[in-house]
């Protein structure tokens, strides 16, 4: 492109030079330069309006990209939340169901919230952060279903989140990565999850107990 706008430029010059060569011989040098001026600033105007139409385009492009990563890595995250999540809590809620009825009836009311979650409220680019703290808390009860200790999973939140809006399951798959590649299903203070609100600011926080040495797929 600068090549071409080298290339263009010095044709331009180069063709007002030569047409008004003759009439510089004529009238005078001064007075044609007086009229050649102009010209030259006029074009010179419009080599700096198109390269600064183009940095504007370029820009938008660019800002389109990231926007389209942006959404494709959020796609992508959703899509890393386990099926076996839903057999492994199907499998829990029929042990309740012989035992413990009402945690089983509650069980399913909150794994319908979070399918329908998953389903609908997922397609939004932007849900409110209260409504997702309450599938947060939804999914992190059918996780504890999955345990032996109640204090397995600690979770805690601090600030208010009643203004505030973000993208949908960003945490969920996060959680459920937590759980599977921990150390151990049994015992207490294995998972710690952290949310802090303040301001316009959300401070997400988790650690899990993990094994390094063993790599899971």
């Amino acid at each position: 492109t600068k090549k071409i706008n080298l290339v263009i430029l010095t044709t331009i010059l180069f063709v007002l030079l030569a047409f008004f060569a003759i009439p510089a011989m004529k009238v005078g040098i001064w007075q044609v330069l007086s009229s050649v001026i102009p010209h030259v600033i006029i074009i010179f105007l419009a080599i700096l309006f198109r390269k600064f139409s183009d940095s504007i385009r370029l820009e938008q492009e660019k800002q389109s990209l990231i926007l389209q990563n942006t959404t494709s890595e959020l796609a992508l995250l959703k899509m890393q939340l386990s099926p076996h999540f839903l057999f492994n809590t199907l499998n829990n809620i029929d042990y309740l169901v012989g035992n413990d009825t009402e945690k089983a009836s509650g069980s399913i009311s909150k794994l319908g919230a979070i399918l329908r979650y998953m389903i609908y409220d997922a397609k939004a680019e932007k849900i409110s952060l209260s409504k997702e703290l309450k599938h947060i808390e939804d999914y992190i009860e059918l996780v504890r279903l999955r345990t032996s200790d109640k204090n397995y999973l600690n979770y805690k939140v601090s600030g208010q989140a009643s203004h505030l809006k973000i993208a949908p399951m960003l945490f969920l798959p996060l959680i459920e990565n937590a759980y599977k590649y921990s150390s151990t299903k049994e015992g207490e203070n294995i998972i710690d999850i952290d949310i802090e609100i303040t301001g316009n600011n959300l401070h997400f926080v988790i650690s899990n107990e993990y094994d390094s040495t063993v790599i899971s797929d």
